[in-house]
């Protein structure tokens, strides 16, 4: 179930439901497939995605200025990601913060290996947040961690009290464009670099 990257337009088309207001709220995915039904590590055998959450700092739900600067901030994180490495991103409003997904050239066999990929992603997230000082008040949630979940795409994000200020959003792409699959981050380079 996880032989590649499902491009955001093709998990809006699997979940297109979602978006008509009469589903359930808060809904998640997670981020790598997993093999079993089980919630924990033990369950995934391969990952072919990395993502970065930038989040205002604050009061929930994010206000639209705010999340606005966390867009901003998420733009300039990609433009780091592709200058060093290269490699595209796909951007997700999930309702308070924006998410980046970036996906990889090939399926990570992580059976037997799981805390040796969760240091590779890590070592990437702090080589691409080094040296990283945000314009606006956000902070940036380590997502090195193989069972992470990620909102659907769809579903509406309710964490917080509503108001006309600051309402609940449903999570949206802002990614329009499909990625071409030769911008995928090489997941062999980012082994040679950061795997021990």
């Amino acid at each position: 179930c996880y032989q590649e990257y499902f491009h955001p337009h093709e998990i809006e088309a699997l979940f297109g439901y979602m978006s008509n207001g009469t589903q359930p709220s808060c809904c998640y995915i997670g981020r790598s497939p997993r093999a079993r039904k089980l919630g924990d590590k033990s369950a995934i055998d391969g990952t072919y995605l990395i993502t970065i959450d930038i989040d205002p700092i604050g009061e929930k739900p994010s206000s639209d200025n705010e999340l606005h600067e966390a867009t901003q901030e998420a733009e300039e994180l990609a433009s780091r990601i592709k200058n060093l490495f290269g490699s595209e991103s796909d951007c997700l409003m999930s309702g308070n913060g924006v998410q980046l997904w970036i996906p990889l050239n090939g399926v990570v066999d992580v059976r037997g290996r799981k805390r040796w990929w969760e240091e590779i992603v890590r070592g990437f997230e702090v080589e691409i947040t080094s040296n990283y000082r945000p314009a606006h008040q956000v902070e940036i949630d380590p997502q090195y961690d193989l069972p992470r979940l990620c909102k659907l795409p769809g579903s509406l994000s309710c964490k917080g009290k509503p108001s006309k200020e600051r309402p609940w959003r449903y999570a949206q792409w802002l990614t329009h464009e499909e990625l071409d699959p030769a911008t995928y981050l090489d997941a062999d380079k980012l082994i040679a670099r950061y795997g021990k």
